[in-house]
């Protein structure tokens, strides 16, 4: 039987309904993604100023890089191979601080880099391996702050192989020997000249060595054949000289040798 109730003769039907509202949550999460702060625009190369073992106050280059837009580079660090010498490194290009903890350098720019244009970085005062072969630092770590000022993680680049060579050096003379002939006493015979020809790949000393008759003879040599010399290929001249003292027995041979030697 229906409910129904007369009010002011309108009929009135009371209709309870039931709403029901869904409501739904979406979450959404984004993440900024930058690029690299450091990338690699040719090579990469690892050039030391000369490739000669065992060289001292060597520079080496490592590039070429760019920092991308917006970021700042601080610094990097490269650590060097075991036999290298890092002890007496410094920070040529860019410069900055410098420090050292085993083979591994880092460096902190004395400004950051900001600008797109490719860079090279350049360490100095390195003692090259005493062993010839095909050298590589492994990979750069470079540091920088992105966008935001936030230091990002450090970023890992690859270096370029390097070859490493003992020194070659060379020495010739034009003559194999000087024969003054037989003298009289209180005779002078006149000076001879020796062209010594030496080549090297680094700066090298020659050594003159004489022996045998010297005093006997009063032999002398003067000239470039002698001393601390540059890395290349030189001709040096030499002068003997002679002066018998004529104290030996008249008739007996008098003899002396000169030898040369170059070393680095």
């Amino acid at each position: 039987m229906s409910d129904r109730r007369m009010f002011g003769g309108i009929l009135r039907r009371s209709v309870c309904s039931a709403i029901t509202v869904s409501l739904s949550a979406a979450l959404a999460l984004s993440c900024i993604s930058y690029a690299h702060a450091v990338s690699v625009v040719s090579g990469p190369t690892t050039t030391p100023s000369t490739p000669i073992a065992g060289s001292t106050g060597v520079t080496y280059s490592f590039g070429a890089y760019r920092i991308t837009a917006g970021e700042r580079c601080t610094g990097y660090s490269v650590t060097f191979p075991d036999g290298t010498g890092v002890s007496g490194a410094t920070a040529l290009s860019p410069a900055g601080t410098l420090a050292v903890a085993g083979q591994t350098v880092t460096v902190t720019f004395s400004s950051p880099i900001t600008n797109e244009n490719p860079f090279t970085v350049s360490i100095g005062g390195i003692r090259n391996p005493t062993v010839a072969g095909t050298f590589n630092a492994g990979s750069i770590a470079f540091y920088a702050t992105n966008p935001r000022g936030k230091p990002k993680d450090p970023q890992l680049l690859a270096t370029g192989d390097y070859t490493i060579v003992l020194p070659e050096m060379s020495i010739t003379i034009d003559r194999a020997s000087l024969d003054f002939g037989e003298l009289m006493p209180d005779e002078t015979p006149p000076p001879q000249d020796v062209r010594v020809t030496v080549g090297s790949t680094v700066p090298c000393q020659i050594t003159r060595t004489l022996s045998g008759d010297v005093s006997e003879l009063g032999l002398s040599v003067t000239g470039g054949g002698s001393g601390s010399k540059p890395a290349g290929t030189a001709t040096y001249t030499d002068t003997y000289r002679i002066a018998p003292t004529w104290h030996s027995p008249a008739g007996t041979p008098l003899a002396a040798s000169v030898s040369y030697a170059v070393t680095p």
